[in-house]
């Protein structure tokens, strides 16, 4: 089984990237991919806790599907983190858009551009200049809520160049799945979790607008 997934909320991390059904020892078994897989503290499968998780890497981890959820749709997938000394602190989830079928039209076009916007440029080997670096420039910095702001405008404006003239020559992609641009909204500071909050409208070549509220 290989879905689309849709980015449900993350922090301080990148989202999962994607999640493929393998049987290990006849185990009903999930192949986690994605990144930052450090201090994973559980693994939910639709909310339910896997009763036993392998962290093969940072990127990769193997959980196994709950007794409980064999039966059912996999709908939601969390990557649990915890830092020293404290308790839980990150969620890192997915939610499958439709099960056995992949995402199309807006929906995989803001997937696409999340993907680009939080990808950290020299991480991909193939197009090692690619990725709007927003998670590197954000996460663990210590800076003012005006250069934060900046930074993210300055990663939504990189990402949207990026984008537009990646999908410019892929005629596989419909019009809807296309972006012509992407506008930031609102940039929110919290003091009190040293988070940013981001909404951005990102506009396909139709000519119709989506809105993605996300924060890091």
């Amino acid at each position: 089984m290989s879905v689309d997934y849709q980015v449900l909320s993350f922090r301080d991390a990148a989202p999962l990237t994607s999640i493929d059904l393998l049987s290990v020892s006849g185990t009903p078994t999930l192949d986690i991919r994605g990144s930052n897989f450090s201090d994973v503290a559980e693994v939910l499968v639709n909310s339910v806790p896997a009763a036993e998780f392998i962290v093969l890497s940072q990127r990769r981890i193997l959980a196994e599907i709950p007794a409980s959820q064999l039966r059912s749709d996999i709908r939601s997938v969390e990557v649990v983190l915890a830092r020293e000394g404290t308790a839980r602190v990150t969620k890192i989830g997915l939610e499958a858009v439709v099960p056995g079928r992949t995402a199309e039209g807006r929906t995989r076009m803001v997937q696409s551009f999340l993907k680009a916007l939080l990808t950290t440029p020299g991480t991909d080997i193939f197009t090692p200049g690619y990725g709007g670096g927003l998670r590197k420039k954000l996460v663990g910095v210590s800076a003012s809520p005006a250069h934060l702001k900046a930074e993210a405008a300055a990663s939504v404006s990189a990402t949207q160049t990026q984008v537009v003239q990646a999908q410019a020559s892929d005629s596989r992609l419909a019009p809807s799945e296309k972006l012509r641009s992407a506008t930031l909204l609102s940039v929110e500071y919290d003091a009190r979790t040293t988070s940013l909050s981001l909404k951005i409208r990102l506009t396909s070549l139709d000519g119709a607008t989506t809105d993605a509220a996300f924060q890091v």
